[in-house]
């Protein structure tokens, strides 16, 4: 911890002190704030000086924290001060039994900034998260190095405590990821997520501490519609062969059961695997439930039918029972909505009222690997163009 208490409760801290300095701090009865048991000064030639409990402690809200979680914390803490932004350290609010690393106020709101370096688990980062929200108080979740694992240049690994995480924000209908590392300096925001299983394509942008500001954080950014597209075409060839050594068992199902329909993962119509938004609170791949909604709903349809939402959830609801809980509002725009958009968009539907949808055109069934492809890279053209003609550049502050 950064802070403690004298004996007269006023507040101590070591990491802006000179030697002769932390020798005094070394003399006195310190405690933890939130405990009240003892504490002791930490300080040396590499790390930064802090309190630590002693030995057989009970205190569960101060356990040993890394050099990397102190010091991103301390950087943290001094870019909102020269922001003059108000800002305090490691508060504690009793009435939830948690601290924040940070609060900061910004116009009228409290804001708790939480730096998690360490392993968390999805219900602790979902109980912290609701805590704060319980006293009104935004808060805002900025990951470590240790969070942040690459692909390639434009995905990074999203595991479940990160997909949880991804926070959306309603104005500018935009979602981002933080990452903030403390030896490097440097932040990581990936915005607009678009996921095959626990690879996130995003808008990456990477920011020294010092050229960046708290607004910026939340600039709208929309993903680069060359790369996404290169890369979800990837995938597509990547789907389409399915010569994967390992494959998940819900894989394994999936291709068990084309197979019994004389189909292979090649012969599906192109409008099957397109990138939507919001999947990662879903743990089915999207190719599976889009399949179902292709198959059993619309392509035994004649053109002219019609049929209705209800009908489609019937048929895919078992696909998104397993989901991932999420810490903050989420779009309502649910993933198998916007696919039958993705359907309207090119042309195999139209929507009329009371969310009912008309048939237009049939699916084609590709014979060929290479033909299939094509009509991958023709219908992701189409998609992107119409994606990025609807998206609005606007900035987003928290007021």
């Amino acid at each position: 911890m950064l802070v403690a208490k004298d004996e007269l409760g006023r507040v101590v801290v070591a990491y802006n002190k000179t030697v002769q300095q932390l020798h005094s701090i070394r003399q006195m009865s310190l405690f933890c704030p939130d405990c009240k048991e003892p504490v002791i000064l930490k300080a040396g030639s590499i790390i930064t000086p802090h309190f630590a409990h002693l030995k057989h402690s009970h205190c569960t809200n101060y356990e040993n924290e890394s050099e990397a979680h102190l010091k991103g914390k301390l950087h943290l803490y001094e870019w909102f001060k020269k922001q003059n932004i108000p800002v305090t350290i490691e508060h504690y609010f009793p009435s939830i039994k948690q601290r924040a690393d940070l609060l900061i106020k910004v116009k009228k709101k409290y804001i708790a900034i939480e730096y998690q370096c360490a392993p968390i688990s999805i219900n602790e980062l979902i109980e912290r998260t609701n805590g704060f929200l319980s006293l009104g108080i935004i808060p805002i979740w900025i990951f470590g190095s240790s969070y942040l694992s690459y692909f390639h240049n434009a995905a990074i690994k999203l595991n479940t405590v990160l997909k949880a995480a991804i926070h959306h924000y309603s104005l500018n209908k935009t979602s981002k990821l933080i990452f903030y590392e403390p030896f490097k300096r440097q932040f990581t925001i990936g915005s607009n997520f678009y996921l095959v299983k626990n690879k996130g394509y995003c808008h990456l942008v990477r920011k020294q501490i010092m050229n960046i500001t708290w607004p910026s954080l939340f600039k709208f950014e929309t993903i680069n519609d060359n790369m996404l597209f290169r890369n979800w075409l990837k995938e597509k060839r990547n789907f389409r062969n399915q010569q994967r050594v390992y494959q998940a068992k819900a894989d394994q199902r999936f291709v068990q059961q084309l197979y019994n329909n004389h189909l292979h993962p090649q012969n599906l119509p192109s409008v099957i695997h397109l990138p939507v938004q919001n999947s990662h609170m879903y743990v089915t791949p999207h190719y599976i439930w889009q399949s179902k909604i292709v198959l059993n709903v619309i392509h035994p349809l004649n053109v002219g039918e019609s049929f209705k939402w209800g009908q489609v959830w019937s048929q895919v609801k078992d696909e998104f029972k397993q989901h991932i809980p999420v810490c903050y509002p989420t779009p309502q725009n649910h993933p198998a909505y916007q696919f039958l958009c993705h359907l309207i968009t090119l042309g195999y539907l139209r929507q009329t009222k009371n969310l009912t949808f008309i048939k237009i055109k049939s699916f084609k069934f590709h014979k060929t690997l290479n033909k299939a492809l094509a009509d991958d890279e023709q219908y992701l053209r189409i998609l992107l163009n119409k994606r990025n003609n609807s998206f609005k550049k606007t900035f987003y502050h928290i007021k």
